[in-house]
C-alpha cells in the first residue's frame, strides 16, 4: 500500500477509521511472510454507497489485480480496540491477526503457525504467573 492514502468521506484523516488487516497486518508487525497478496484494509462500517466519495479510492477493472482489498472488519470493536500503531498506520494486533490469518484458505495456516511461533509465543511466556 506505499504510496495509497484512503480518506473516508467527510473525515479529515485516517486515524482510526481504516486499519491494516490479515497478511499485511503480520508484515507490518514484523510477523509475515506471505507475500504477493493484495493488503487487506479494515474499516469499521462498509456502505457501498459511500465508495465513490471516497479519494484515491476506485474498484479494480475486471483484468487487473486491487491494489488493496477494502474489508468491513469482522469484528469492528475488536480490531479497531486493540489496533497498534505501526509507522504512523493503524494495524490489527498479533492475535487479531493470528485469528483473521488462520482462517484464510490462502496460506493462512502457515502464516498463522508463524504469527504463534514468532509472535503469540513470546507474549505467552512473558505473561506473569500466580505462582
Amino acid at each position: 500500500m506505499a504510496g495509497v492514502e484512503l480518506t473516508p468521506p467527510g473525515r479529515d484523516g485516517l486515524s482510526e477509521q481504516v486499519c491494516l488487516g490479515l497478511f499485511a497486518a503480520a508484515d507490518a508487525l514484523n510477523l509475515g511472510f506471505v507475500h504477493g497478496v493484495p493488503p487487506h484494509v479494515y474499516v469499521r462500517r462498509l456502505d457501498p454507497a459511500s465508495l465513490p466519495k471516497w479519494k484515491n479510492v476506485a474498484a479494480a477493472d475486471p483484468h487487473e489485480p486491487p491494489d488493496f482489498i477494502l474489508r468491513q472488519a469482522p469484528a469492528p470493536q475488536s480490531v479497531f480496540r486493540a489496533a497498534v500503531k505501526v509507522d504512523g498506520k493503524l494495524v490489527s494486533d498479533v492475535i487479531q491477526a493470528w485469528l483473521d490469518v488462520s482462517a484464510n484458505p490462502s496460506r493462512g495456516e502457515e502464516q498463522a503457525e508463524l504469527i504463534r511461533d514468532r509472535g503469540l509465543d513470546k507474549i505467552i511466556r512473558q505473561a506473569p504467573t500466580d505462582e
